[in-house]
C-alpha cells in the first residue's frame, strides 16, 4: 500500500472535523455559491523521458544473498529548461516496496543522464533482503522531478530484472552534483 504524499492543512482539518460532543456550539462554515473559474496554466518548463530502465540481480563473491541495482537513463527533451530529479521509488516483485530514495540529479535540456552509476567499484544504489530473491522478471521505478517553473511530476517505467555481477570499473566516484 502506498503512503499518501500530501498532508491536510490544520485549517482544513478543523473545518472537516465534527463538533465536539461536549461543545455547546457546533462550528458552521458558510458555503458560497459555486462559480466556474477559468485558470490559464503556464506552459511546462521541462519534461522527463525514461530512455532505459533495468535492474541488475547480482551476488557478492562468497555471500549467498541477492542484491538488486537499478540502472536508469533519462533525458529531458528540447522543450524547456531541463529538470531536477528528486526522488526514486523502486519496486522489485517479491522484495516489497523499497524505501523511496532522495536523489539530486540535474537533467539539462536536450541531454541524456544515467541517474545511478558505478561508484568505487560498486553500484551507487542497491537493495536486498538477504537470501530472498525477486519473484518476477520485471521491476518498476517511479521518478519524481521538478521542472524550471517549479511544477512537480512523476514518470513511471517498467523494465527487466537481469542477471549480472558487480561493476568491472572503479571510477572513484563520478556522481555529478545537483545545480
Amino acid at each position: 500500500m502506498r503512503r499518501p504524499i500530501f498532508q491536510m492543512g490544520l485549517l482544513a482539518a478543523l473545518l472537516a472535523a465534527p463538533a465536539c460532543a461536549d461543545s455547546p456550539v457546533a462550528p458552521t462554515v458558510p458555503r458560497p455559491e459555486a462559480t466556474p473559474v477559468l485558470v490559464a496554466l503556464p506552459a511546462r518548463a521541462g519534461s522527463l523521458v525514461v530512455e532505459s530502465f533495468s535492474v541488475i540481480e547480482y551476488q557478492y563473491p562468497g555471500y549467498p544473498g541477492w542484491y538488486y541495482a537499478p540502472q536508469v537513463v533519462v533525458s529531458s527533451p528540447d522543450d524547456g529548461s531541463g529538470v531536477d530529479v528528486g526522488l526514486l521509488d523502486l519496486t522489485v516483485a517479491g522484495l516489497g516496496d523499497a524505501p523511496p530514495v532522495v536523489l539530486c540529479r540535474r537533467v539539462a535540456n536536450g541531454t541524456r543522464v544515467s541517474l545511478l552509476n558505478e561508484i568505487y567499484g560498486d553500484y551507487e544504489l542497491s537493495i536486498s533482503q538477504g537470501a530472498v530473491r525477486a519473484s518476477a522478471p520485471e521491476a518498476t521505478i517511479s521518478i519524481s522531478f521538478t521542472d524550471g517553473l517549479g511544477s512537480t511530476a512523476t514518470v513511471t517505467a517498467s523494465g527487466p530484472v537481469v542477471a549480472g555481477e558487480l561493476p568491472k570499473t572503479y571510477t572513484g566516484g563520478t556522481t555529478p552534483p545537483c545545480r
